[in-house]
């Protein structure tokens, strides 16, 4: 693990936003196409990962069906809209370590290809064997 320790503020700001240009600048231009409901493969040294792309105002419905804050809901979804997450995509992603999937954002950067969906449920299958 690496620990970043910054004199400001500023500087902080400054190197999450250095970094964030950086990122960016690995996206392909098929990874910009990337869109809710796309099936994906992440992969790093000995921990495949598959994702699905999720669409974030179904999400939303889903959050208030389930009770969540109407206000808390709206300035979640709002955040997607800002220009600092343009190149990240709400996923469900699975791996040996995560079988059962878990929610987040992830890096356009970070794919590396497309699954049909044969090949995306039976890898979620062999995980929770």
């Amino acid at each position: 693990m690496v620990v970043m320790i910054y004199g400001s503020f500023e500087e902080m700001v400054e190197a999450e936003r250095s970094a964030q240009e950086q990122a960016a600048s690995y996206i392909q231009p098929w990874q910009r196409k990337i869109r809710p409901g796309a099936k994906l493969m992440k992969y790093y040294p000995d921990l495949p990962i598959v994702c699905e792309v999720l669409d974030i105002e179904q999400e939303a419905k889903k959050m208030l069906n389930d009770g969540f804050d109407e206000d808390e809901v709206a300035s979640w979804l709002d955040s997607y809209h800002e220009p600092h997450m343009e190149n990240y995509r709400l996923t469900r992603c699975y791996s040996p370590v995560v079988p059962s999937g878990g929610t987040g954002d992830s890096h356009l950067s970070e794919f590396m290809g497309y699954l049909d969906n044969q090949i995306f449920f039976e890898f979620i299958r062999k995980m929770q064997i």
